[in-house]
């Protein structure tokens, strides 16, 4: 009786096992999934009298074509004069990003944004190359 009794609390105790490591293992892989669906919204922040704008310029080019299969998105938000700024208010406004505006908006960088939370995760510059740029944007994705 004591050796029925034994056999089957181990049994009981290695389905307890097996079913918490299965839910374990679950989880990772519902949480790797959802890393894996992050799309991120790559915003320029530009104008046509700024210096660092015009370098990303060809940078950003290579970029995106190098991105064209992977969940991002290209913004371009210009603050050359007022009726860009009143666009770039607009669309960001649209696409729930206005927070990242301000009265002395600063360009020449490329913001990498969480599409769904709206959080700053990176930038990229013009002291970057694509190689560089393309890595920092993957690390996100």
């Amino acid at each position: 009786m004591n050796k029925i009794f034994s056999i089957s609390s181990l049994i009981l105790i290695a389905t307890v096992l097996l079913s918490a490591c299965n839910t374990s293992t679950q989880n990772k892989t519902k949480q790797q999934t959802q890393d894996t669906n992050k799309e991120v919204l790559l915003v320029k922040y530009h104008a046509d009298w700024c210096g660092s704008c015009k370098a990303l310029t060809p940078l950003l080019t290579d970029l995106n074509q190098r991105l064209e299969n992977k969940k991002s998105k290209y913004i371009e938000l210009d603050f050359t004069d007022e009726n860009s700024i009143t666009q770039a208010k607009a669309t960001a406004s649209k696409l729930g990003l206005e927070h990242f505006l301000t009265e002395k908006q600063k360009t020449g960088y490329v913001a990498i944004i969480d599409a769904g939370s709206k959080k700053e995760l990176g930038r990229l510059t013009k002291t970057q190359s694509v190689d560089e740029m393309y890595k920092e944007v993957n690390r996100h994705l």
